[in-house]
């Protein structure tokens, strides 16, 4: 009976084991505040078991052009949320130089081009063969820095979640192609042959209060 009992309580230490490990080390993505300056912001994944393909009557033709091509692919949603003022914005967004999403922090005597602050996003990488990203800006599939965008098994960077002008006014959310309340983004990471692993969008919603 006794040895009965221990088989009992080893095979559920086990079967627990196995699902707590499915619970929280094979979570797809994350989001949150790491890299945001401003207070009141918060930033979550809430919901990473969608598919979405850009088509006709539903989304604009910007994004059509941009994605419609790619068809049906797994989509991940982040919810960007908060209350800031324009002052608190003033005070701790960040000067950048160059367009937005091929910019770097503004250095002396550089003047700069707008403003933000981040969220920091992160994305579990397929496997050991996924080598590089292509984020489709342009550039293609680049290697993957392992130094600086890998941490336990996920791909990581800054997300710009919000820009103001040059002269640190006029902020609003940031949108990829069109002004708006939304950004999608695309991650394909591909082997060394720059064949695609696995495809990701990142749907980015804004519920950020400027007052």
């Amino acid at each position: 009976m006794k040895k009965l009992i221990y088989s009992f309580f080893t095979c559920s230490i086990a079967v627990c084991v196995i699902l707590c490990g499915g619970c929280f080390g094979g979570k797809l993505a994350w989001a949150d505040a790491t890299y945001t300056k401003m207070g009141g912001i918060s930033a979550k994944v809430v919901d990473g078991d969608s598919k979405k393909a850009f088509i006709l009557g539903t989304d604009s033709e910007e994004r059509i052009a941009k994605f419609g091509e790619l068809g049906e692919i797994a989509q991940i949603t982040v919810l960007v949320e908060g209350d800031v003022t324009d002052e608190a914005l003033k005070e701790n967004t960040t000067a950048m130089t160059g367009e937005v999403g091929a910019s770097h922090v503004t250095s002396s005597g550089e003047t700069p081009s707008y403003y933000t602050d981040w969220i920091k996003l992160k994305i579990k990488l397929p496997n050991d063969d996924a080598v590089k990203i292509d984020k489709m800006d342009g550039r293609g599939p680049t290697p993957i820095d392992k130094a600086q965008s890998i941490e336990d098994g996920y791909y990581y960077e800054k997300v710009e979640y919000i820009i103001g002008d040059s002269k640190q006014n006029n902020f609003k959310v940031t949108s990829d192609i069109e002004d708006g309340e939304d950004n999608y983004l695309y991650y394909g990471f591909c082997d060394e042959n720059n064949n695609v692993i696995s495809e990701y969008f990142v749907h980015i919603t804004y519920d950020v209060n400027i007052m």
